[in-house]
């Protein structure tokens, strides 16, 4: 599980972006707008192997005692595919595991899909929604716990 770029989040209409060759209508919802245009959840996204591994991690988002919103992609692409046509989606660590037929999620809050200080001088602590943040570590230790099972 690559936790990549979270803890920003935006209440504002059209405050999420995707890129050209990802489709919102894509992703599964849970607590968040049907057209994923503002920018209040939780990115999860796996390729062809890592589906039971995005299908934990989100039943863990649904807990009552976490209620953590997410878009989950669960992309039955394998790296090449990824890689000739969603680069985007490969941003990340998980990247080298998904080239070995590994299993790995990326999950984000989509950096500079969402945030605009990504990468700058104004990307400071004050940005950050630390109950967004707690609700991450929270479904990503009980994602480890139930795979440990």
């Amino acid at each position: 599980m690559c936790l990549e770029t979270m803890g920003y989040i935006s209440k504002e209409p059209n405050s999420q972006k995707f890129p050209d060759e990802v489709d919102p209508r894509m992703f599964e919802i849970f607590e968040t707008q049907d057209d994923l245009t503002v920018g209040d959840f939780l990115a999860v996204i796996g390729d062809g192997n890592s589906k039971s591994l995005a299908s934990s991690f989100c039943e863990q988002c649904q807990n009552d005692s976490i209620a953590l919103p997410y878009a989950c992609l669960k992309a039955d692409i394998s790296y090449e595919q990824a890689a000739n046509g969603m680069p985007d989606i490969l941003r990340s660590d998980h990247a080298p595991f998904w080239k070995e037929n590994i299993p790995a999620l990326f999950i984000t809050d989509t950096a500079n899909f969402r945030y605009p200080y990504y990468h700058t001088p104004a990307d400071t602590i004050d940005k950050l929604d630390f109950n967004f943040l707690t609700k991450i570590c929270k479904a990503t230790i009980a994602t480890a716990i139930k795979l440990c099972n």
